[in-house]
């Protein structure tokens, strides 16, 4: 009985993995959040403020899951401060 358990947990492991690969939105290239922060050089923090500000747009594809198309790196970007200093 102990045998079937394990069987049918690790059943239920490999199905969760493949719903995760088959919610990611079709058609584009996606990121999690820290994988956004860190293409930019912020903190996720920064990245969720952003999202829930609107700044960001990103994708709920579960309870738990945001995905960031990549088009908005290039969207948002970081201004870089100019320097006054001569």
């Amino acid at each position: 009985m102990t045998a079937r358990r394990t069987t049918h947990a690790r059943h239920a492991v490999a199905d969760h993995s493949r719903q995760d690969e088959n919610r990611e939105p079709a058609g584009q290239d996606y990121l999690t959040p820290a994988e956004f922060a860190a293409a930019l050089s912020v903190s996720i923090r920064t990245v969720r403020n952003w999202i829930a500000d609107g700044v960001v747009q990103a994708t709920r594809v579960g309870p738990r899951l945001i995905r960031i198309p990549t088009a908005e790196i290039q969207r948002v970007g970081v201004p870089v401060r100019s320097s006054t200093r001569q």
